[in-house]
């Protein structure tokens, strides 16, 4: 009998300490109840083997075996997946509500309304050519137009400049917490002992740290049991790996080479400019040593990783010549060389150009990996980059949103002030020329100004012009219709014409004439032939002298007292290609728009009028300015660098942007919201389990609580009974 009473007591001692377990487990859950990192926990109680006895088995009450807490591993993983794409769309609003408040033209004059002045003005001055104070308020009006242009588009820049610095402070904050959860596996493998010793406040703490990771990158999560737990981007980029951890790194510009097993080449790309594209370089052929003079290597250019590459005007896949360092060409926006031996470079060599900074995944053996997120002409996610989180947001919006936003009102003061130039310098004001410097540069004056490597800003358009034909295939130059510019020269005291021709090229035929060849003709071409074409009949001495001067073309008369000149019928694109006579200097980008220098101190220098067959050019005459007002309605070739040339007027084609930027900012705040709601039910669901109810841990206390009695009464009655028992031998 003795042996029973023992055992009932045992049995409530048990009882007493599970019951009190019990009791610690629940209080701390309504401690915890407004932790949002805190799953709920509780105490599995089980049973102790029972004693084979008279009359039959005899338990020996309970053990409190663990405390285990409630968590969905399954709907959690779900959650972070939805979470990651909610703050990637979140984000992308934000900064989008901000640049559509840039374009807002609500309270104050915008871009729209300051060109409708600006083409009212030209309007204006056509109606009285010879009005200074019509030619004074085009100059203001302009000028806050062209500022504005220029404001639009650096605050822009600067929200991207911006995006840089979050980004930086989120990839840092990554890093810490892929740090913290393999420090926490490392932790968790020492002291969690499954199902005796389940360490459940360590595994919060991860969670919690996982959820934060999974706000700022895309990731996915395996978890393998206590600290054997990894997680990889939705690319496959593993971040923990148990006890171990790979970093991110953010890194400005930089170029990676992906070369064939035969390629000898061993040196690096240099871009040169500022731009958010990614190019992807692909030589085509390598250099030819068989042909006199050797034929260059050439590469062909994506701003999609390689899925579709970037075309002439005719379809034709655009291709550019290999050079070194010393004359780079010109691709887009920015200037491409190539290191010294270059030469050993062979077809199907690639290049990864990022003349912007990106986020960089650090492989353990393979070094930098390139995982900044890009969009495919498709608007999907570029497969093995990042595609979730407060970083994709970040860099999407500063890459592709606004970078595509300022591609377009780049396209805009281009082709605004190509065609304004092409109109104002083929006019002449209310007094003829004397002096006139190009605006242009170009870097070697020896190189064929429709040459890449010239770096000349309006190459493409003389090649327009020229109507180059590129071969579908191999993109070389099949024909060129060459044009020209005709040049009047005038006795400065009487105004009478002395001379009038076209220039000429014969000193450097092309195949198609003795007119300007842009794949033929260089700066320093285009010098010779003004100075060899205009010939004093009793001296034959040159009437106007052309010089480069630091990469620009300057004219004046060679004898500045006796004569002057103007020009007419350019249909080449020289004039305006070279900045000479034209109304805007700069607008290759919108922030280098501006209005020419000398026409900002002489309003004289306004082309209104334009030189008649008769050589005149009458002070009532207003067919330039006409000309330039009429662009209201005329349509013209746009073209950004990821779209084909569309042709529109510059009126719809900015409207256009104006509504581009509304669509972005709705579809991703559409986006955001339908995220957010998929990412909260999967949060409630996941809080349903976890998540502590204040009614039901009460009536849990209530319940341990007289659990706790009971095995204490038990105790107690054991105890009588045991007192009993021994008092039996009195």
């Amino acid at each position: 009998m003795a042996i029973g009473l023992n055992s009932l007591l045992n049995i409530g001692n048990g009882a007493l300490f599970a019951s009190q377990a019990a009791i610690n487990v629940t209080g701390n859950n309504i401690a915890n109840v407004d932790n949002q990192a805190y799953s709920r926990q509780a105490v599995r109680l089980e049973a102790n083997h029972s004693i084979d006895f008279y009359p039959g088995q005899i338990g020996q009450g309970v053990t409190a075996a663990e405390v285990y807490r409630y968590f969905d591993r399954f709907i959690e993983k779900s959650y972070l997946d939805k979470y990651s794409s909610q703050n990637r769309y979140e984000t992308q609003n934000g900064i989008l509500r901000s640049i559509e408040n840039i374009f807002n033209e609500t309270n104050s004059p915008g871009i729209s309304s300051l060109f409708d002045k600006f083409l009212k003005d030209w309007q204006q001055i056509a109606q009285r050519p010879d009005d200074m104070a019509t030619r004074s308020a085009l100059l203001a009006n302009t000028s806050n137009f062209t500022k504005v242009i220029r404001d639009t588009d650096l605050s822009m820049v600067k929200v991207q400049r911006e995006i840089d610095k979050l980004v930086e402070a989120n990839v840092e904050e990554a890093n810490k917490l892929i740090q913290q959860i393999a420090d926490l596996n490392k932790q968790i493998q020492i002291h969690n002992d499954p199902g005796k010793n389940n360490a459940n406040s360590l595994m919060d703490a991860r969670d919690e740290a996982t959820r934060k990771l999974s706000s700022i990158i895309d990731i996915d999560v395996i978890d393998r049991g206590g600290g054997n737990y990894s997680i990889t981007t939705r690319a496959g980029k593993t971040l923990v790996n148990d006890s171990d951890h790979f970093g991110l790194v953010f890194k400005p510009s930089n170029s990676q080479a992906d070369l064939m097993p035969n390629s000898a080449f061993t040196g690096n790309v240099t871009a040169v400019g500022d731009d958010y594209n990614e190019y992807t370089l692909e030589i085509t052929q390598a250099i030819d040593n068989s042909t006199v003079p050797p034929t260059p290597a050439q590469f062909r250019v994506s701003l999609d990783g390689g899925r579709t590459w970037l075309r002439n005007d005719d379809g034709s896949v655009q291709l550019f010549d290999v050079t070194d360092k010393d004359s780079p060409v010109r691709v887009h926006n920015i200037e491409v060389s190539f290191s010294e031996n270059f030469e050993a470079l062979q077809a199907g060599d690639k290049f990864t150009v990022m003349p912007k900074s990106g986020v960089y995944y650090d492989h353990p053996t393979k070094g930098l990996e390139n995982i900044t997120p890009m969009i495919m002409p498709d608007g999907s996610d570029r497969e093995g980059r990042m595609t979730g989180g407060a970083i994709a947001g970040l860099l999407i919006t500063r890459d592709y949103e606004i970078g595509k936003i300022r591609d377009k009102l780049q396209a805009f003061a281009q082709s605004l002030t190509w065609e304004v130039n092409r109109l104002h310098s083929q006019g002449t004001g209310t007094e003829k020329l004397s002096y006139l410097l190009g605006t242009y540069q170009v870097r070697d004056s020896n190189i064929p100004l429709g040459s890449d490597a010239s770096t000349l800003a309006w190459r493409d358009r003389l090649n327009q012009l020229a109507n180059v034909q590129y071969n579908a295939t191999t993109g070389q130059v099949e024909s060129v219709k060459p044009g020209n510019v005709t040049f009047f020269i005038y006795d400065k005291t009487t105004g009478d014409p002395i001379m009038s021709k076209a220039l000429d090229f014969s000193h450097k035929l092309s195949a198609f004439g003795n007119g300007f060849d842009p794949t033929i003709h260089s700066l320093d071409d285009v010098a010779t032939a003004i100075n060899n074409s205009f010939l004093d009949p009793n001296t034959n001495q040159p009437l106007l002298n052309a010089a480069v001067v630091d990469g620009r073309l300057q004219i004046n008369p060679t004898d500045p007292n006796q004569t002057t000149f103007g020009m007419v019928d350019d249909t080449s694109g020289i004039l305006a290609a070279l900045g000479v006579n034209t109304f805007f200097s700069g607008g290759e980008n919108p922030q280098s728009l501006a209005i020419r220098d000398e026409i900002g101190v002489n309003l004289n220098l306004i082309n209104a009028a334009r030189i008649n067959g008769g050589a005149e050019a009458n002070g009532g005459d207003n067919i330039t300015a006409k000309a330039i007002g009429d662009l209201a309605s005329t349509k013209v070739s746009i073209r950004a660098s990821f779209e084909r040339p569309m042709s529109q007027t510059l009126g719809t084609y900015y409207n256009g942007i104006v509504a581009q930027v509304g669509a972005n900012t709705s579809a991703a705040s559409f986006n955001a919201q339908m995220n957010r709601t998929m990412a909260s039910d999967l949060d409630s669901r996941q809080e349903e389990i976890r998540g502590v109810n204040l009614d039901e841990e009460m009536a849990n206390l209530i319940k341990y609580q007289s659990s706790y009695k009971a095995a204490a009464k038990l105790i107690t009655t054991a105890d009588q009974m045991l007192q009993t028992v021994l008092s039996l031998k009195n």
